[in-house]
């Protein structure tokens, strides 16, 4: 059976697939199951991919060896042949719920496995591969963009279906298949590495997880030869973009921008090992709005921590070594005071306790060191407005306008709602953000609620 790649499952598909959701693409055959113990067992199979990345493997042994039965533990992995004799094989399987209607034939056992990755077709090599195309979940573009990558050049594009997918992602806030990335090298290797350095950073500009899901590659003859599928993790769509989608040469300018230092600090500032992630988990709609802020507080010092030592910036005002070393005189010289001051036994041993903290930099100085490494100026308003959020959501869990006394608000007025304060703080870390990129071009300020505004420049505002 013919992969359907950006479709539904292909004429004549068993509809049971449906009952797992939309189909990216679906495969069926013969082959076996194998055990953790290294149990055989011969089923007929059913294997696809749904459009959020889900791959699922469907078996039915029909008469089953009793003996055999029982001694079969949980399978690993399914290797076989396609209707149309292609070798397939599935990885990485973990039992779920069968979910299609079993007839109730005694003789059939049905199992149903999410699989790690599915692997269709003879791998081609170096030689005879230049070209792999990329399923993208989540990606809104209004045209093709081509995109200038070190290992490989690559280019954007919608498919067919884009319209009807496009809107169905602004109702449904769902995850499908909106765009496919062509990418060229004269090596294979590198391309997964492409795909998902320009799926990070289309993410970032898009303002939800933008992830690939499913590869094809193509011989020298450009026929398709080789299927690739891995329930690579996806995210619900999110409409709060950054990069307008909706003008085209935004996002390439973005790329073109931002791609080189996306590059470079990427892997020096984790931003691919969790910090991006976390940012774009921060603005997803599927949580309370306080959950939401409490996850902008913790991606922010995620960030701080990045910055920490691999820009010269320092946590602590001297090593922790050598401020141990005069901890006893900071103890002997306090001692004195809370004692004066009537403070008790277990008062005095918290205030010891904290004593280390003294020789941590301010937060604030963090902050301001992470904003002139980046090349980003707030306010005086704005940053003692912003230390103030963020110290609310970190220790208590609640915006600051929630939690500021007749004093703060008199020193720091907070936002008068929270939806007003979390979409401020959504505009800061946007800029942070861009600016880690090292971009400075059209964007879109989030900063007041149901009225987001295009800006021609990030360092104006």
């Amino acid at each position: 059976m013919n992969a359907t790649l950006g479709g539904g499952p292909a004429k004549g598909e068993d509809e049971a697939i449906n009952e797992y959701g939309l189909v990216h693409a679906s495969y069926s055959g013969e082959g076996t199951l194998f055990g953790a113990q290294g149990e055989e067992e011969s089923c007929s199979f059913c294997v696809f991919q749904l459009r959020d990345g889900c791959c699922v493997a469907l078996t039915e042994v029909r008469d089953p060896d009793p003996v055999r039965a029982l001694q079969f533990n949980t399978a690993t992995s399914l290797v076989g042949a396609t209707s149309d004799d292609r070798p397939l094989t599935a990885t990485g399987l973990f039992e779920t719920t069968y979910l299609p209607p079993i007839a109730g034939e005694n003789n059939v056992v049905c199992r149903a496995h999410i699989c790690r990755e599915i692997d269709v077709g003879d791998a081609l090599s170096d030689a005879s591969s230049k070209v792999s195309r990329f399923a993208v979940t989540n990606l809104c573009i209004v045209k093709a963009i081509s995109i200038n990558h070190p290992a490989a050049r690559a280019q954007a594009v919608r498919v067919t279906e884009y319209a009807d997918r496009s809107k169905r992602l602004q109702f449904s806030k769902a995850v499908d298949v909106t765009s496919e990335l062509l990418v060229e090298s004269t090596n294979q290797e590198p391309r997964n590495r492409v795909a998902q350095d320009i799926c990070n950073l289309l993410s970032l500009a898009q303002g939800c997880r933008v992830q690939w899901i499913s590869r094809v590659d193509y011989s020298s003859s450009g026929v398709a030869s080789h299927w690739y599928h891995a329930s690579l993790v996806t995210k619900p769509y999110v409409a709060l973009p950054i990069v307008d989608p909706r003008r085209s040469d935004d996002t390439a300018r973005f790329l073109d921008v931002a791609l080189p230092v996306f590059l470079r600090r990427g892997e020096l500032w984790n931003l691919n090992q969790g910090l991006l992630d976390a940012y774009l988990d921060a603005k997803s709609e599927v949580d309370f709005l306080q959950l939401r802020g409490v996850k902008l507080a913790v991606t922010l010092e995620m960030l701080k921590a990045c910055i920490i030592g691999v820009e010269g910036i320092r946590e602590f005002v001297r090593p922790k070594a050598e401020f141990t070393e005069i901890v006893p005189l900071l103890r002997t010289a306090v001692h004195g005071i809370l004692v004066d001051q009537g403070w008790q036994n277990t008062e005095r041993a918290v205030a010891y306790a904290n004593l280390q903290g003294l020789n941590r930099f301010p937060f604030r100085s963090l902050v301001e060191a992470l904003c002139s490494e980046v090349g980003l100026t707030l306010t005086e308003e704005d940053l003692r407005l912003f230390v103030k959020c963020r110290n609310s959501l970190v220790h208590r869990c609640r915006f600051y306008c929630e939690t500021a006394d007749d004093e703060d608000r008199r020193n720091c007025r907070p936002h008068d709602t929270k939806e007003e304060e979390y979409f401020w703080l959504l505009h800061v870390m946007d800029r942070l953000f861009l600016r880690t990129v090292g971009y400075d071009g059209p964007w879109i300020d989030w900063s007041i609620p149901g009225n987001p505004q295009r800006r021609d420049r990030l360092l104006d505002t």
